[in-house]
């Protein structure tokens, strides 16, 4: 008989701005091609600053859900990848606020959905106390939890009380949590899903950076965008939104008294539903993230599609890029915090090495080749047999 597995999030896992919840989907729809039973529940909050229409993102997906209007509320359902959905709706809530506070309508499904997967493993992130009493809650169900950790969230032993396997996806991650805590995990790659990340045809034009936010090097661009532009107005560069937005790009320009409206070079592109669509029209992807990213999945998005990512020195960024991408550096104080642009000696070496990258047929070709070489370690035959082996081989602490 299959195993099964619930995966059990509180926010939409089909959200095009959460990496972290794709990624955790992404792992059940692996599973599910292997055979095992898979199931979701989750809501229909998401990370996007800006409202997601969930019905044109499944439309777009071939999918028309079955929608119960109830005393519990709006619950969408589904299936899509094998794997049968259930997302509760929640307009008008928090993303912030809603794990944090009880909500008996979720509880109730969860109840229910336990009783009828009968879920060997549950696949869930967060660590909130009501998080902690669901995952309570499907252990007493006779499930084994596994924690997804894709974040920085979690340094305190509390968060992992009911957890039978704790997953990253970098050996960095895995580092610093048991550093900090020592608490052991097991990393592997981000999953990719190469349909929707590889696009069908390639014209490499653009200078891609992806989520102007303080987080992503928002400030960093900016700088790096001005000298691009005055130096090199020939290059065309593109900034696709996400959680950050254009107006923030633009208030980071003005921070240093910049214009970035005056470079016709410099486009912007709201968010897109399909990593694709990001790559479709890309030379080379900028990652100047000032955090200690646990991964990046766009970099492993860019290799996969061939296209040279250039990534900061920092976190699991490097380990993600491999010897398919180009580590360069940020300044020691830039983080997350900074509130002024960086210099423009700061950004030289990036510039140096698009303006390459950009000139140098020879020198991008063979930067291209050590993409796709790297991108072999996200080949999906390969990812599911670890994913299948790790999940298959978690069973719950004190059960036989």
């Amino acid at each position: 008989m299959p195993r099964s597995l619930l995966t059990l999030l509180p926010v939409l896992p089909l959200d095009p701005a959460g990496g972290a919840q794709r990624s955790v989907d992404e792992i059940s729809r692996m599973l599910a091609a292997r055979g095992w039973r898979c199931s979701t529940l989750a809501t229909t909050l998401t990370d996007s600053t800006t409202p997601t229409d969930l019905a044109a993102l499944l439309d777009a997906r071939g999918v028309k859900p079955h929608i119960d209007r109830s005393s519990i509320g709006t619950v969408y359902r589904f299936h899509d990848g094998q794997i049968d959905y259930t997302l509760l709706d929640l307009p008008g809530v928090s993303r912030a606020q809603w794990p944090i506070e009880p909500d008996p309508r979720f509880d109730r499904l969860l109840e229910t959905t336990l009783r009828a997967a009968k879920p060997d493993v549950v696949h869930t992130f967060g660590a909130s106390p009501i998080e902690r009493q669901r995952q309570a809650l499907c252990r007493r169900h006779g499930a084994a939890v596994v924690m997804a950790l894709r974040t920085h969230n979690y340094y305190h032993p509390a968060a992992f009380e009911h957890a039978d396997g704790v997953l990253t996806c970098s050996r960095f991650l895995t580092d610093r949590y048991r550093n900090q805590i020592g608490v052991e995990s097991t990393p592997l790659p981000v999953p990719i899903d190469w349909p929707s990340t590889i696009a069908p045809e390639h014209d490499p034009v653009f200078i891609t950076y992806v989520n102007p936010s303080l987080e992503k090097g928002v400030l960093f661009f900016a700088r790096f965008a001005d000298e691009l532009a005055s130096r090199r107005p020939d290059l065309p560069m593109l900034v696709f939104e996400s959680r950050g937005t254009a107006g923030e790009l633009l208030a980071a320009g003005a921070t240093g008294g910049l214009d970035l409206r005056r470079h016709p070079s410099l486009m912007l592109s709201p968010s897109v539903p399909r990593a694709r669509d990001i790559f479709a029209a890309a030379r080379v992807l900028l990652v100047p993230s000032c955090l200690e990213e646990p991964a990046g999945r766009v970099i492993a998005e860019a290799l996969v599609n061939g296209i040279p990512p250039l990534v900061a020195n920092r976190g699991g960024m490097p380990e993600v890029a491999g010897a398919g991408g180009i580590v360069l550096p940020l300044p020691d104080d830039y983080t997350p915090t900074s509130r002024t642009l960086p210099s423009v000696a700061a950004v030289e070496p990036w510039i140096d090495r698009v303006i390459t990258l950009c000139d140098d047929e020879a020198a991008y070709g063979a930067a291209r080749a050590a993409a796709r070489a790297e991108a072999e370690l996200w080949l999906p035959e390969r990812l599911a047999t670890l994913y299948d082996d790790y999940f298959s081989s978690i069973r719950r602490r004190g059960a036989p």
